[in-house]
């Protein structure tokens, strides 16, 4: 986050009122500038709950029906889990995509080297992956989603979705708050809020939203929470909507990549993977 930024006394968002930019000063000058360890990550309920359960990040939790702010990032994301269903925490995934284009090994830098059957891999077949693999730019090895069979419909375990689950990572800025929200929109609710983001006549980041939830059912009858998402008619101002993006939206898509695409011209050993643990889902 930049030390100064311009101010906005007239603006709806806090963030870029003089208030807002004293309360970021203070924060730089404690050490404590922008970071995505910071956000406070909202998790979508299970079993059809409609409220969100927000933490203040002091340890307070408040369930809201409806969250409400502006939406500073939309990200696309995908993530391959060695056992199909909920990941366990502290699961560690096979593979995560941060373009829906190339995917990259989290589990191990190479995982179709792998033998059948490792714990890392799961019920993942090691020759499906090598099927797909290529390298990037950078010489990182890699899997053309394009040619990943978990990518085609019907490889999940109902035939009815793709066994590596596509999602969006949304930030999302309440109007008196001074740093975002994070969520992840699970395959469910992607279509509805990618439509929705898609007919925006305005940058995501001018968008001032509103995101509920519905109890749904899928096609066998399990009940989930689904995202709907509405869009206020007024944008942010292009000239706001322009900071918050240096602010907000470009941080957090760095953050996110840089969690995906791993370092150039590293080379990994098995002893460096078993130090390092995917805690977080974005």
């Amino acid at each position: 986050m930049a030390n100064e930024l311009m101010v906005f006394e007239d603006s709806k968002v806090v963030a870029l009122t003089a208030e807002g930019q004293e309360l970021a000063e203070v924060r730089a000058e404690n050490g404590e500038d922008f970071d995505m360890s910071s956000l406070v990550r909202v998790r979508t309920p299970s079993s059809g709950g409609t409220k969100w359960e927000v933490d203040d990040g002091i340890g307070n939790t408040e369930s809201v029906e409806t969250l409400h702010g502006v939406l500073v990032a939309c990200h696309k994301y995908s993530v391959l889990w060695p056992t199909e269903g909920d990941a366990q925490e502290g699961t560690i995934p096979v593979l995560v995509s941060s373009d829906l284009r190339y995917a990259y090994g989290k589990s191990h830098p190479s995982p179709h080297t792998l033998p059948p059957g490792h714990e890392a891999l799961g019920d993942i077949d090691p020759a499906e992956l090598a099927a797909a693999g290529t390298v990037d730019d950078a010489g990182r090895t890699c899997y053309d989603m394009a040619k990943l069979s978990y990518c085609q419909w019907g490889t999940s375990r109902n035939g009815r979705g793709c066994r590596m689950k596509e999602q969006r990572v949304l930030g999302v800025l309440p109007l008196d708050g001074m740093m975002p929200l994070i969520l992840t929109v699970q395959p469910g609710s992607v279509k509805d809020v990618s439509r929705v983001i898609s007919r925006l006549p305005f940058f995501h980041y001018q968008a001032v939203v509103r995101l509920g939830l519905e109890k749904a059912k899928t096609p066998d009858g399990t009940a989930y929470s689904k995202i709907v998402m509405t869009v206020e008619p007024e944008p942010i101002p292009r000239e706001q909507a322009a900071v918050l993006k240096s602010m907000f939206r470009e941080p957090i898509h760095d953050a996110i990549r840089a969690s995906v695409v791993p370092p150039a011209e590293v080379d990994y050993t098995d002893a460096d993977m078993a130090d390092e643990h995917v805690d977080e889902e974005y």
